[in-house]
């Protein structure tokens, strides 16, 4: 088991795709900066291969309560497959536990993650 601690706001990335011309979809450069440190934190923390269905337990302190954690988790997926936790976060390849507790108010925002393979 391994837990990983990612600290910095955690956008809700569905929440914030944008449409530019021709109908392409983007998120904007702000958004995908913290993103992208979400996952360099990630990386950093994380030594061994990719798993496949794991155990995830996640947690998420933030400072109110108006925030979507459904969409929360779902960055925190896209990080993970990114950073090299996981092989891929589709049902063939990640379809193990995944338990999300109650999100806890705190000034310091973060997210962590016990993943166990």
């Amino acid at each position: 088991m391994a837990t990983l601690i990612l600290h910095g706001h955690l956008p809700s990335k569905k929440n914030l795709w944008k449409r530019g011309r021709g109908g392409r979809t983007y998120i904007d450069s702000d958004v995908k900066a913290l993103i992208d440190a979400l996952t360099a934190q990630a990386q950093h923390q994380w030594k061994d291969e990719p798993v496949e269905h794991p155990e995830l337990i996640v947690e998420f302190y933030m400072r109110d309560k108006r925030r979507d954690r459904d969409n929360m988790l779902t960055t925190v997926l896209d990080c993970l497959c990114a950073a090299g936790v996981l092989v891929n976060d589709n049902v063939a390849r990640c379809n193990g536990l995944l338990v999300v507790y109650p999100a806890v108010i705190d000034k310091d925002e973060r997210v962590t993650i016990e993943v166990t393979a």
